[in-house]
């Protein structure tokens, strides 16, 4: 496992504060950040033994857009993706928006009272992710408190947990990526 840190940038929801972060849209800060995650795939490759069908990304706000930036611009590299409190950059000022086109393994967790990523755009994400992956709202089923399973025969699932909290990850999350990580892995 590696946990990179994002570079000091702007936030993702305020475009006037200042933080830790990762690019929000292909293009934005010159690619910096894709560049910056095949050069650490290749340094990895180059050290490591690295089972190239089971590459996840997984990350929260600023981190979790950026899981959908790789989706978007490097989803062959990836198994499936784990993002907690993302929206889709069309939603944050000043942002442009990511296009999807491969369908592609997602768990996405949402805290009910995020005041930072608020719950309409996480669950517009959700359905856009739906959507790329081929799966409508009316094949979800229950998978415990506050998750629904979408799937659809060879397509991809998207799973949506939910949970009371704001901005911040769950406790509960490392674990539920970890079994749903185990279960998706490229052909």
């Amino acid at each position: 496992m590696i946990y990179p840190q994002g570079l000091k940038g702007r936030a993702a929801v305020n475009p006037h504060a200042m933080g830790f972060g990762w690019q929000l849209w292909a293009g934005e800060h010159n690619n910096r950040d894709l560049k910056f995650y095949d050069r650490m795939l290749k340094t990895i490759r180059k050290h490591f033994a690295v089972d190239d069908r089971r590459i996840y990304a997984a990350g929260f706000s600023n981190g979790a857009i950026f899981c959908y930036v790789l989706w978007a611009k490097r989803a062959k590299t990836l198994a499936a993706i784990g993002p907690v409190a993302a929206c889709l950059s069309s939603h944050l000022p000043k942002s442009k928006p990511t296009k999807l086109s491969q369908p592609l393994p997602v768990m996405h967790i949402a805290g009910l009272m995020d005041p930072k990523i608020r719950l309409e755009w996480q669950a517009a994400t959700i359905h856009f992710d739906l959507t790329v992956n081929h799966t409508s709202l009316t094949q979800g089923e229950k998978c415990g408190d506050c998750c629904v399973l979408y799937q659809s025969s060879g397509q991809p699932p998207v799973k949506a947990r939910f949970w009371p909290g704001g901005h911040e990850v769950p406790s509960f999350a490392s674990k539920e990526f970890v079994e749903f990580f185990k279960a998706h892995k490229q052909p």
